[in-house]
């Protein structure tokens, strides 16, 4: 790959002086045509913080897995909408904006307006949504781990979202948590034969993995009333 190309691919980054630490400057950097698309970046109380790979292994898949079934869920329902990651929710009140694996919004919280789909300027299509999901998901990457276990439950549970999916596959055995909004903080929903209850989603989920023939994971997101 030449010089040309490999910066026409990773161009680099210039933030703006508009951001300077205020949401309203990076929603505007982020949603614009100079963002770069290739990146993933985080709003955190002031702080930027660029998510640039993930593990195949543990991480990737264990997202692909986490969306598939979460779509089809929905989907079967017609409860509401699952969006995949390269999506930026921004929330106001708790100074945030950020990529998550997924999200989901049930159809009421859409036509209430507790969330709300912003247009890219200029164009017919939507790049950012702005408010309260019902349900976020983050899975855990070895640069990550701060962001997720400590910064983002504190912004997700201020942002007043419902329910907030951990999952951390990094270790000998998945680590897949449940946690679900209290008054002060998230707790954790107690697993029951080892089955995680979704109050959001009114089902039961397990997240398993197993070896396929070439020694690779393969991860499955099961699911029951």
């Amino acid at each position: 790959m030449s010089l040309a190309q490999l910066l026409d691919d990773y161009p680099p980054v210039r933030i703006p002086a508009e951001v300077n630490g205020k949401l309203s400057g990076f929603r505007a950097w982020v949603t614009s045509d100079e963002f770069p698309e290739k990146w993933r970046v985080s709003f955190l109380n002031g702080a930027i913080l660029f998510n640039m790979t993930e593990e195949t292994e543990t991480h990737n898949k264990v997202k692909v897995a986490i969306q598939y079934t979460l779509h089809g869920v929905s989907k079967k329902a017609q409860s509401g909408t699952v969006y995949g990651d390269g999506v930026q929710l921004s929330n106001k009140a708790a100074n945030l904006s950020t990529c998550p694996e997924a999200i989901y919004i049930s159809r009421e919280t859409l036509r209430s307006g507790r969330v709300k789909r912003v247009r890219r300027k200029g164009r017919d299509e939507y790049i950012e949504l702005e408010g309260t999901p019902d349900l976020v998901v983050e899975v855990v990457s070895r640069s990550s781990r701060r962001k997720d276990l400590i910064d983002l439950p504190v912004l997700y549970h201020r942002a007043g979202i419902p329910e907030y999916w951990l999952i951390d596959a990094l270790g000998d055995e998945i680590d897949f948590k449940i946690l679900r909004r209290g008054p002060r903080r998230y707790l954790s929903v107690e697993p029951q034969r080892g089955w995680l209850a979704s109050s959001v989603l009114n089902r039961q989920f397990k997240l398993v993995r197993k070896r396929d023939e070439d020694g690779d994971w393969q991860y499955d997101l099961k699911v029951k009333q």
